[in-house]
């Protein structure tokens, strides 16, 4: 999801200035983790610390974008525990249900308690719609994805005026999707390294299903669960950013 001052927003967002950090601006910064210590993050059950998971995993996915020719990523990044609630730089007040990112900040924001929801599969915008379904921590990671793919939307200039959408060259929906497809990329890379375990890109595809709506006459509408899953899939199939042109000019 991306916010902007004045739009209103129906999926759940959380803000907190708990923790806040950065990502890079030309390459990975020097504590990012080394591929085996990844892989003993994403191998667990659960993490210990859901702030140090997260922010593992965010520089890992600042680093990932940072080796793509042509692109030189920066966005800070904030992980608020449970409870805490505060406004972004987009003005909008947080919840325990929140992941986006806010341009006007140029910060990325996970809520712990969502995190920790995605990741057990207790999360849903329709619950029960997708309770069978495999969850996990990939499931996080689709999320943390798809968030850090609205800051190098808006660096390559696929959106207008951060304030008003009506600048955006693009429909919402499609650059959502574009989102998903972009977090689909990524953890191919991921699997490419062989830092993901067999039934982990299932974990994700699941998430995307679970985040999906049917809000058609909305305006916030960001896909249905069956677009989100196409979309993410495009991207992870391919493993190439560009393959991702499809979904941003396709018609919803």
């Amino acid at each position: 999801m991306r916010v902007r001052r004045l739009a209103a927003v129906i999926a759940a967002t959380v803000v907190s200035f708990f923790g806040l950090g950065t990502l890079p601006a030309q390459a990975a910064p020097a504590e990012q983790p080394t591929a085996s210590a990844a892989m003993r993050a994403i191998a667990g059950s659960s993490p210990e610390n859901m702030y140090e998971f997260l922010e593992t995993w965010m520089l890992d996915i600042g680093g990932y974008w940072s080796s793509v020719p042509g692109l030189t990523p920066f966005a800070y990044y904030s992980f608020p525990a449970e409870g805490e609630s505060v406004e972004s730089g987009c003005g909008v007040p947080t919840t325990d249900d929140s992941a986006f990112y806010c341009p006007l900040d140029d910060t990325v924001f996970v809520s712990q308690s969502l995190a920790a929801r995605i990741w057990d599969g207790t999360f849903e915008v329709y619950p029960g719609q997708f309770a069978a379904g495999p969850a996990g921590d990939t499931g996080v990671l689709y999320v943390l994805g798809h968030e850090y793919a609205h800051n190098l939307q808006v660096e390559l200039g696929l959106y207008g005026d951060p304030a008003y959408s009506a600048d955006d060259p693009y429909p919402l929906i499609n650059t959502e999707l574009h989102a998903d497809c972009w977090s689909g990329v990524y953890l191919r890379a991921k699997l490419d390294a062989g830092q993901l375990e067999e039934g982990d890109p299932d974990e994700a595809v699941w998430a995307a299903a679970r985040v999906g709506d049917y809000a058609y006459d909305d305006p916030s509408h960001h896909g249905t669960p069956d677009q989100r899953v196409a979309a993410f899939l495009v991207g992870y199939d391919n493993g190439q950013p560009i393959a991702c042109d499809e979904v941003l000019l396709a018609q919803f």
